[in-house]
């Protein structure tokens, strides 16, 4: 792997927007096309494609992410090493390589494409799915805990959770279905009540998805959740 020495190197400050200055050390917003290095240690949200050119090095570590509804290409000799979160609808390889690492999670709405030589190693969590709108608690400085309930009337808390999660809903569901990433069914909440307390102790330590139905079983939302012991 050949990088070029004199590319800028582009580290985050805090967690936000790509597009904002007070995301980045030094206020300045990078570009969303270039071979330059860059360290995200934040929840970083995007508004558009980023496309790293030859050279480029991304790295996320296990504080940071980086979400949106976009696409992020790596091309001929592109690396990004992935130990944080990568919430995305698409990622392009034509030619660049993926190390994602154990710590890490990656969820596409829609695919993951390697070509012209393009490749990935990987032993952490990935999913191909829904989209999640960035959802608590890696992107809770979107709209706090409106994020969280998404507008439906749904709220769940705490996240991380240890022991017990609690579910307030001020709709009515049916009943829910927590899985994992890989779409397995952890737990039936069949007898939903709008003040639930969900005991995860039982559950080994990760992130998981909660998939609420009502009584004709069209799914109502789904919220990420993660579970920390």
């Amino acid at each position: 792997m050949c990088f070029d020495l004199s590319a800028t190197t582009w580290e985050t400050n805090n967690q936000g927007y790509w597009n904002n200055g007070s995301s980045w050390i030094g206020g300045v917003v990078p570009p969303h096309s270039s071979a330059d290095t860059f360290y995200i240690n934040h929840p970083i949200v995007i508004g558009n494609t980023i496309d790293f050119q030859p050279g480029g090095y991304l790295l996320i570590n296990t504080t940071g992410g980086i979400c949106g509804h976009e696409r992020l290409n790596l091309h001929t000799n592109a690396l990004l090493h992935n130990h944080g979160i990568l919430e995305l609808d698409s990622l392009e390889v034509p030619g660049g390589h993926v190390q994602h690492f154990i710590t890490g999670n990656m969820i596409l709405t829609f695919t993951g494409h390697f070509s012209n030589g393009g490749t990935m190693s990987s032993n952490g969590a990935i999913a191909v799915g829904p989209w999640f709108e960035c959802h608590q608690p890696e992107y809770s400085f979107l709209t706090g805990i409106q994020e969280q309930s998404n507008g439906s009337g749904i709220m769940v808390y705490p996240i991380p959770a240890s022991s017990q999660l609690h579910i307030e809903s001020t709709v009515h569901v049916d009943h829910a279905i927590l899985k994992n990433l890989n779409g397995k069914v952890i737990a039936n909440i069949s007898a939903f009540r709008n003040d639930y307390e969900l005991h995860v102790d039982g559950i080994a330590e990760g992130m998981y998805f909660i998939e609420f139905y009502d009584a004709m079983q069209r799914q109502i939302q789904v919220q990420k959740i993660i579970i920390n012991h």
